[in-house]
């Protein structure tokens, strides 16, 4: 027997996914412009998140793909802490 979601649960569930769908166009809007960042994004977006797999993906080195991680992580970081911080 599932119960279905009270009301509370189900604002919660809302509010939440519309905060990650404005996340992630903030995001996007981020890396406009960086072919690197970009091109991880899309790998990301298809579940594409090991390094490995990203290296094939993109014939980048394991090197680039870890740098563009790095890269990629501290924005999302600084993207997230300032959508906390509002």
């Amino acid at each position: 027997m599932d119960q279905e979601p009270s009301v509370e649960e189900q604002l919660i569930s809302k509010e939440k996914e519309e905060k990650e769908k404005k996340l992630k166009a903030e995001l996007a809007v981020a890396v406009k412009g960086d072919e690197e960042l970009e091109l991880l994004l899309m790998c990301i977006e298809d579940g594409i998140v090991k390094a490995e797999a990203i290296a094939l993906e993109t014939n980048w080195d394991i090197t680039r793909v870890y740098n563009a991680n790095k890269r990629f992580r501290r924005l999302a970081l600084k993207i997230l802490n300032q959508s906390n911080s509002m």
